[in-house]
C-alpha cells in the first residue's frame, strides 16, 4: 500500500499555470487565492511523472506511432470502472474534449444550425457552438428543493424543432450531477426520436463521489449507443491537464465514418508523444491513487458543507455527486452580481467561477475548486466568512464596502461571543434584515408595500404580525437598519462630538424607530403592549452598547463613526434576534426561503 499525500502546498508560480497567470487579467489583481480553473493543486501521480522521466531518457524525441497499449489500457479502464464494453475500431486520440464538440460540430452540422445544451452548463459549450457560427438553445435545468437538478423534457420537447445536436454534460459540471440511467434512457429516446445526435463530455467520468455511481451515455441503451459521440479523458482525474490525452469513443459506424475519416484527413488523430505515455500510465496504474484522491476530496467537500453551515449561513454547499467542484448557492446573501464578485475577489481575496458565466440558473451562484490541500481550503473559508460577516454585520448598502479601522473589531468579537447563541437560523434572520433593508430605503411608502416585500421571508408570519409581539420585535429590526441608514447625515452633524453619540442614537434613533414601528406597521393602539415593546427595543439597544463598551469600542475620531454607526446597528439587530432567542421564539418562520 503506497503513501500519497494531498496536504502538500505545492508553489505552482513560474510554471506558466493558467489559475496564476490569468488572474490579473480576469479578476483585476493577483494577491487571490486561485479556486476556479478546473485542475488540482495536488501533485501529478508519481507514476506518471515516472513513465514520462523514463521516456525522456532516450535522447531523441523523434516521430512515433502509438503505443500498443494505448487503446487496450482505455478499453479495460473503461470495463473496470464503468461496465463499459467498448471496441478499439470505435476509439480515437482526440486533442481536447472541447476541441472534439469543435470538430463534431465542422462534421455533422452546418452554420446556422440549432444546437442544445442543459444550462447552468460549462460555459466553453456555449463558446465552441457561437464560435463555430451555430445557435445555442437552451434547455435549462430544473434546480429540485433538495439542491439537485433534473433535466426538464417538457421544456426540451417545445425547442427541439430543427435542432442537430445536444451537447450533454454528464457528469454534469458546474452541479457535479451523475445522471441517472433513467434519464440518460429517456434523453437517448427523444433525442433519436427527433434525429439529434448527442454529444458527450464525460470527462469527470472518474471522480464520482460517495456513493454515486457514473453512467456511461453510450452505455445505457441500444438507442443511445447508435446515436452518440463520448468524449473522455484521464487528465481530470490524474491532474495532468498539461499533457493533452483525451480520447472519443463512437460505437455506430455510420457516425464513425465520417468522423474519423475528417480527423484522419486533418491529422488529428496522431497524439503527440507523451499523450498515450501519460493515458497508458494512468490506466494502469492509477487504481489506488486515484481512490485515495477521491476519499481526500470528499474530506474536502464535507469540510466545506459544513464550514458553510455553521460560519457562512447565506452560502449554502452541497456534496456533488461528482468531481470536485462544488457549486455555492450565494442567494441568500441577496447581492447583485457585481456585489457578489467583489465580496469574493476584493473582500474574500478569493478567485471563483462567477456562476453567471455558466448561463441561466447560475446567477447567484459561484463554482469553487475543492482539489487543494486542506490548509488552502482552511484559509480560504476563514477569508470568505469574514467578508460575509463584514457585508451582512456593516452594510445597509451590499454595494458598499467600507474600511473598518483597526481599533473598530466589533462584529467578529461579538459573533465569536454569542457563537453558541447565534444559531442557523439566528444568523438567516440576520441575512433577511440586511436584504430587506436595501428594499425598504428605496420605498417611499413603507406601509403599502411592506406586505409585499416582507411576505417571500415570513410566509404565513405576516398576516399574523399584530398577534405576536416577538415577531413584531423582529420586524423592529429589519425596519431599524434602513432607518439607521435614512438618518445617517443627521447623526453626523449631531455626534461630532464621541460624549454625543450615545444619546443622539437614543433620541434620533430608537425613539423615532419605536413610534414609526409601532404606529404604521404594527399598528399597536393597546398602551401596555405598546410599552412593554419599548421596553424591550430599549433593553436591546442598551445590550448591544454594552457588549461595544466592554470591548472598549468607542469612536475615537469622526473618520471612524460611520463605522460605530453601523456596528451599533448590526449589534441592535441582533440584540433583538438574541432577545427572540430567550423568549423561545421558534425561528423557522423568519427563515429566507430558498
Amino acid at each position: 500500500m503506497k503513501h500519497y499525500s494531498f496536504d502538500e502546498v505545492i508553489c505552482r508560480k513560474g510554471t506558466n499555470c493558467s489559475k496564476i497567470r490569468a488572474l490579473q487579467m480576469l479578476y483585476g489583481r493577483t494577491d487571490l487565492i486561485p479556486l476556479w480553473v478546473a485542475d488540482m493543486d495536488f501533485a501529478t501521480p508519481p507514476f506518471i511523472l515516472e513513465a514520462l522521466r523514463e521516456r525522456l531518457q532516450h535522447p531523441i524525441l523523434g516521430y512515433t506511432c502509438i503505443d500498443d497499449d494505448y487503446f487496450p489500457a482505455i478499453i479495460d479502464w473503461q470495463k473496470s470502472l464503468h461496465n463499459w464494453d467498448i471496441e478499439k475500431e470505435w476509439i480515437s486520440f482526440m486533442p481536447g474534449v472541447i476541441r472534439g464538440l469543435g470538430f463534431a460540430l465542422q462534421v455533422f452540422t452546418k452554420p446556422g444550425d440549432r444546437i442544445i445544451t442543459q444550462p447552468p452548463v460549462y460555459h466553453m459549450f456555449r463558446h465552441v457552438i457561437e464560435g463555430n457560427g451555430r445557435v445555442v438553445v437552451d434547455n435549462p435545468l430544473i434546480r429540485m428543493e433538495d439542491g439537485h437538478y433534473e433535466m426538464d423534457f417538457d421544456h426540451l420537447a417545445t425547442v427541439a424543432n430543427d435542432v442537430k445536436m445536444l451537447v450533454l454534460c454528464n457528469p454534469h459540471n458546474p452541479s457535479g450531477r451523475c445522471w441517472p440511467k433513467e434519464t440518460l434512457q429517456r434523453l437517448a429516446d427523444f433525442c433519436a426520436a427527433h434525429n439529434i445526435l448527442v454529444v458527450s463530455d464525460e470527462i469527470h467520468a472518474d471522480i464520482a463521489l460517495f456513493s454515486a455511481q457514473h453512467i456511461p451515455f453510450a452505455s445505457v441503451s441500444e438507442t443511445a449507443r447508435n446515436n452518440s459521440i463520448t468524449f473522455g479523458a484521464p487528465t481530470k482525474t490524474f491532474n495532468c491537464a498539461g499533457v493533452v490525452s483525451s480520447w472519443t469513443v463512437v460505437p455506430n459506424k455510420e457516425l464513425r465514418e465520417p468522423f474519423f475519416k475528417w480527423l484522419v484527413a486533418n491529422e488529428i488523430d496522431c497524439p503527440p508523444m507523451f499523450s498515450p505515455t501519460v493515458a497508458i500510465a494512468a490506466y494502469r496504474h492509477g487504481g489506488e491513487w486515484r481512490k485515495k484522491m477521491l476519499h481526500y476530496v470528499e474530506e474536502n467537500i464535507d469540510f466545506v458543507v459544513n464550514y458553510c453551515r455553521e460560519h457562512i449561513p447565506g452560502v449554502v454547499a452541497r456534496r456533488p455527486e461528482a468531481s470536485f467542484l462544488i457549486w455555492l448557492d450565494c442567494r441568500a446573501l441577496q447581492l447583485s452580481h457585481d456585489a457578489l464578485n467583489h465580496l469574493f475577489v476584493d473582500e474574500a481575496h478569493l478567485a471563483l467561477n462567477d456562476g453567471e458565466m455558466f448561463g441561466q440558473g447560475g446567477e447567484g451562484f459561484m463554482r469553487l475548486n475543492v482539489g487543494v490541500p486542506r490548509s488552502i481550503l482552511e484559509k480560504a473559508l476563514s477569508q470568505l466568512a469574514q467578508a460575509v460577516t463584514n457585508c451582512t454585520l456593516l452594510n445597509p448598502n451590499p454595494a458598499f464596502s467600507p474600511m473598518i479601522p483597526d481599533n473598530i473589531q466589533a462584529p467578529a468579537e461579538f459573533l465569536e461571543r454569542f457563537e453558541q447563541q447565534l444559531t442557523e437560523q439566528l444568523l438567516r434572520l440576520c441575512t433577511t434584515a440586511h436584504a430587506l433593508s436595501g428594499q425598504l430605503l428605496e420605498t417611499p411608502d413603507l406601509e403599502a408595500v411592506w406586505p409585499e416585500i416582507c411576505t417571500p421571508y415570513l410566509g404565513d408570519a405576516v398576516p399574523e404580525i399584530a398577534k405576536y409581539p416577538t415577531v413584531a420585535i423582529g420586524w423592529m429590526g429589519f425596519v431599524g437598519l434602513a432607518m439607521a441608514q435614512r438618518w445617517d447625515n443627521d447623526w453626523t452633524v449631531a455626534a461630532q462630538n464621541p460624549n454625543d453619540l450615545y444619546p443622539a442614537l437614543l433620541a434620533q434613533g430608537f425613539d423615532a424607530l419605536d413610534d414609526y414601528v409601532l404606529d404604521h406597521v404594527l399598528q399597536v393602539a393597546d398602551s401596555e403592549e405598546r410599552a412593554q415593546l419599548h421596553a424591550l427595543v430599549r433593553t436591546c439597544a442598551e445590550s448591544a452598547h454594552a457588549a461595544l463598551r466592554r470591548e472598549g469600542i468607542e469612536p475615537q475620531s469622526p473618520m471612524a463613526f460611520h463605522t460605530y454607526v453601523r456596528t451599533l446597528h448590526a449589534m441592535f439587530r441582533i440584540g433583538v434576534a438574541l432577545q427572540l432567542h430567550r423568549l423561545g421564539y421558534k425561528f423557522e418562520k423568519m427563515e429566507v426561503k430558498q
